[in-house]
């Protein structure tokens, strides 16, 4: 559990686990994630995603990031109505 403000790879508060993506093993405290969610602690959404596969959060799961792919086609969507409204105003 590490402080919203502290770095990236700074100083932590306390470890309640750790995941391992090369064998996929995600390994938790329960009783020290639960301790901490009491107090008021926020898990990012990846984790609070993983928290509910694990039944220690009973919440629905949180959409965690919209996808490259997904991103780039809303930009073309905007551009595209970008210039229909330039078309638009162009003609008298």
């Amino acid at each position: 559990m590490a402080q919203q403000r502290a770095p990236a790879r700074g100083k932590f508060i306390e470890s309640l686990g750790f995941y391992n993506p090369q064998e996929k093993v995600f390994k938790i405290d329960e009783e020290k994630t639960k301790l901490w969610l009491s107090r008021g602690a926020k898990p990012t959404p990846t984790v609070h995603n993983k928290l509910v596969d694990l039944g220690i959060i009973k919440e629905p799961k949180i959409k965690a990031s919209k996808r490259k792919k997904e991103k780039k086609e809303e930009k073309k969507e905007e551009k595209k109505e970008e210039k229909k409204e330039e078309k638009k105003e162009a003609k008298p």
